[in-house]
């Protein structure tokens, strides 16, 4: 039972081999079932130790929960101590498989199957059918828009807080700053959606798991920015994230887009990088719509972006791109500052193109 998760983690940062280590339920349930390594990348760099392994049910030796610890360098950067995850193993059909704790941590929580979305919501949660209805329409839209053919479901949990999610995901506790925010797993299609402010509507998260087909291995900037751009971030739409970032630059006047492009995440132009993708890929739709959108996924290619490349992609010079996402960003300066806008108002703007 030890040596089945011992050798799991042997080639646990392969996407085919651990499959087969996984119980045929959870195969059957998601495309991949290790929630932990996708959203929580560094646990297949540190050290693993197994510090417990106790029968699930006190006298059942056929199913098993093992605590394993991850423990970093020690560094000010990355304390040593990391997170602790739990996984199950079972016994199935004469071999030890392995058994992803969240149907357990689950069981009794409400499901409710709302278009493309199978939502599952924390007991201390009211659901939103109305709110669930106008996301999963938004979602239908936004497939439609980007060509994205993939009908199989997106697990939505809906969740009060990180703890929360990172319980669900199968870590006891992972280090984190954070009490709100979210998680998605692109691989497996699976959302933890942990703010209040989006409840049944985090649609940034969403967006990684949707439109994963067209931007899956695209640089962060892509990723991010296209997340952004469509979803929203920080409690707010697009608007909103743009009327931010307008605020931030004039009180930065030194910081354009080549500086945040080439900035090493050192300096305080890092914070900006993602919003100032949004605006690039806001800029790139006010110019051709999604065509134009998708011919720029396709120039841009898998390596993050400087300004010189972004201006080759869309067939400019480095000083007009830098002009027109400037005006792109200005444009949002005498918004008043906004939360997350209706989900009507998402879809008229989405259509645009």
């Amino acid at each position: 039972m030890v040596r089945a998760w011992d050798a799991y983690l042997t080639v646990r940062g392969d996407s085919t081999k651990r499959l087969s280590f996984w119980s045929t339920a959870d195969r059957q349930r998601t495309p991949d079932p290790d929630f932990v390594l996708y959203s929580e990348g560094y646990v297949s760099q540190s050290n693993a130790i197994l510090v417990e392994a106790l029968p699930v049910v006190a006298g059942d030796s056929s199913r098993w929960v093992l605590r394993t610890v991850y423990v970093g360098a020690g560094t000010a950067a990355r304390p040593g101590l990391l997170a602790m995850e739990r996984i199950h193993v079972v016994h199935e059909e004469g071999r030890w498989v392995l058994a992803h704790p969240s149907s357990a941590e689950t069981e009794g929580w409400r499901r409710e199957r709302v278009g493309l979305i199978e939502y599952v919501v924390h007991p201390m949660l009211r659901f939103d059918a109305g709110r669930a209805m106008d996301t999963a329409q938004w979602v239908e839209d936004t497939a439609q828009r980007f060509g994205i053919s993939d009908v199989r479901p997106i697990t939505y949990y809906l969740v009060p807080d990180l703890p929360a999610a990172f319980r669900v995901m199968g870590l006891d506790w992972g280090l984190t700053s954070d009490r709100v925010g979210g998680k998605a797993n692109a691989r497996a299609r699976v959302v933890f959606a942990a703010d209040p402010r989006y409840g049944e509507a985090y649609r940034h998260e969403l967006v990684h798991v949707l439109l994963h087909p067209i931007t899956g291995g695209a640089s962060a900037f892509v990723v991010e920015g296209i997340a952004y751009w469509l979803g929203g971030a920080r409690g707010k739409a697009l608007p909103g994230v743009l009327h931010d970032l307008a605020g931030y630059l004039d009180q930065r006047p030194t910081i354009g887009l080549r500086a945040i492009l080439t900035d090493d995440g050192s300096s305080a132009a890092a914070s900006a990088r993602f919003p100032a993708a949004a605006a690039v890929f806001e800029l790139v739709h006010r110019r051709g719509g999604d065509t134009a959108i998708r011919n720029f996924l396709t120039a841009l290619g898998k390596d993050e972006p400087t300004l010189d490349s972004l201006a080759r992609a869309l067939g400019m010079v480095p000083a007009e791109l830098e002009s027109e996402w400037w005006a792109v960003v200005r444009s949002y300066v005498n918004l008043a500052p906004r939360g997350m806008e209706p989900a009507r108002a998402m879809r008229s703007r989405a259509d645009r193109g």
